[in-house]
């Protein structure tokens, strides 16, 4: 939600699932802002198997910033699965990052 912050230790990520009903596309949208850089991606199944077994090397075919503090998110995506992934590269440091627009699906 709108101004949530979420905090993240080093090399830290948070996966949300995407829901994706069937024969429909769908659109996600938001923006956020973080104290230090990370990655942010929307992957597909496969493109998540990939980066839960090495996240240094994330593919997306969707939607993906790499090393940024701030990003929006206006993609229609078709039938999933998706996950939306905050990813903190960063193997001392800690951050955080601010939602400053509400992440829809719709």
């Amino acid at each position: 939600s709108q101004n949530q912050t979420l905090f993240f230790g080093p090399e830290e990520f948070r996966i949300i699932p995407i829901p994706t009903p069937e024969n429909i596309s769908i659109n996600i949208s938001g923006s956020f802002i973080s104290k230090n850089k990370i990655d942010v991606a929307i992957l597909n199944l496969s493109e998540y198997q990939s980066f839960l077994g090495n996240r240094s090397n994330i593919v997306a075919s969707h939607y993906y910033y790499k090393s940024t503090q701030n990003a929006s998110i206006n993609k229609t995506l078709q039938q999933g699965p998706y996950f939306l992934v905050f990813y903190n590269p960063n193997t001392t440091m800690q951050t955080n990052i601010t939602i400053t627009k509400s992440i829809l699906v719709k």
